[in-house]
């Protein structure tokens, strides 16, 4: 698209799903698209109608520095995972199958450590994925009480939700929001990753998990497979910090 052509937003599936601001975008000019887009998403989540924006996307947690100046109310509630388990469900989903594990593991390294930062901030709340489902009400009340919100029995049931905003090509990862909670949605890694995927993922975030107490075994694991993901991993840490530079750059730019 050439610049000074105004952006459509049209036919984006994601923006579909909330009118409302699709009627702040408008026509957004291409030499100043990031300012436009930031300003409107401003007048969006400011608006008086009585309702709390949420905006789910775990690379958010890559710019909290940003968010915090350009939002500075806002609160971020921090949804940890074994890690594992998080690549098991990226290799399902249609926007992420097919990548190659390095990218999992990259992606894995930089936002578990960015997440680290983040956690010592006050106006983060931080709550392991696996407690959430095995007790929600609680922990909903919980984050209820961290955003100002009456707590209300029907946050428990999120079907109906979910039938709204899951669409057709999501399903096939998306399916568990369409169901009741599943209490035992956990360790799928173990049927899910090859034993050469699980072993690269337990060394990459090995500190995190030995911090939340996931079982880092990896069964039917052998010596070579154990050194090959060892070699994966040292490429991985190589990577994930040439990401940081160039990522932070580009931030550091967009403060100025």
């Amino acid at each position: 698209m050439k610049g000074g052509e105004p952006i459509n937003f049209k036919d984006d599936k994601n923006l579909q799903r909330c009118p409302r601001f699709m009627e702040e975008l408008g026509d957004i000019d291409n030499h100043q698209g990031n300012i436009q887009l930031l300003q409107a998403y401003k007048r969006f989540t400011n608006a008086d109608t009585g309702k709390v924006v949420l905006d789910k996307d775990p690379r958010l947690v890559e710019c909290v520095s940003l968010l915090k100046r350009d939002f500075p109310d806002a609160k971020i509630i921090n949804i940890y995972r074994d890690p594992r388990d998080v690549i098991a469900s990226k290799k399902k989903a249609s926007w992420s199958s097919g990548r190659s594990l390095l990218n999992y593991l990259v992606s894995s390294r930089v936002q578990l450590g960015d997440a680290k930062k983040a956690d010592k901030m006050e106006w983060q709340y931080s709550i392991k994925y696996e407690d959430l489902i095995s007790k929600p009400e609680m922990h909903i009340k919980q984050i209820c009480n961290y955003l100002g919100l009456d707590y209300s029995a029907d946050m428990l049931d999120h079907t109906k939700a979910a039938k709204m905003l899951v669409q057709e090509d999501e399903v096939n990862w998306k399916k568990e929001t369409l169901k009741p909670i599943n209490r035992s949605n956990t360790s799928k890694w173990l049927h899910s990753l090859t034993p050469l995927e699980a072993l690269c993922s337990t060394y990459n975030d090995h500190q995190f998990i030995k911090k939340h107490d996931y079982n880092a075994k990896v069964p039917n694991a052998t010596m070579k497979q154990k050194l090959f993901a060892f070699f994966i991993v040292s490429v991985s840490i190589v990577a994930a910090g040439s990401y940081r530079l160039i990522r932070n750059y580009k931030y550091w730019k967009a403060r100025k």
